[in-house]
């Protein structure tokens, strides 16, 4: 996981630095939209919601909403304003890699998240 965290860091100070390099304009619907996807396929490789532990750790603190995190952050935490969430998504990610991720990683927690056993999927 150490490894997936790394990449995420990466990625986020291209998004940062670079953000012509997959977007045209910076957008923060686009880099949500992304972001959402990459957490995603994160997921199905190492069993491991980083999209729903990112909700749960914004949602710590007043207001405490149901939303998910890119509602949250665009209508909550930026007041709805677009550009301003762009910028406080990347903060905010970031602190939760540091806060939140890396200190499990470093702890070996991941992987022993990983090596339950699977329940099955009951449709």
């Amino acid at each position: 996981m150490s490894h997936t965290v790394s990449l995420l860091e990466t990625l986020l100070s291209d998004f940062e630095n670079r953000p012509k390099m997959f977007f045209s304009e910076p957008d923060f619907a686009q880099l949500a939209s992304f972001l959402t996807g990459y957490l995603y396929a994160i997921e199905q490789v190492n069993s491991i919601s980083l999209n729903s532990l990112f909700s749960e750790w914004l949602n710590v603190g007043p207001p405490k909403t149901s939303l998910f995190w890119p509602e949250y952050i665009l209508h909550v935490k930026a007041d709805g304003d677009p550009n301003q969430a762009y910028t406080l998504l990347l903060v905010e990610f970031k602190r939760f890699l540091k806060e939140k991720v890396l200190p499990f990683s470093r702890t070996g927690f991941w992987k022993r998240i990983q090596q339950r056993p699977q329940r099955p999927l009951h449709l």
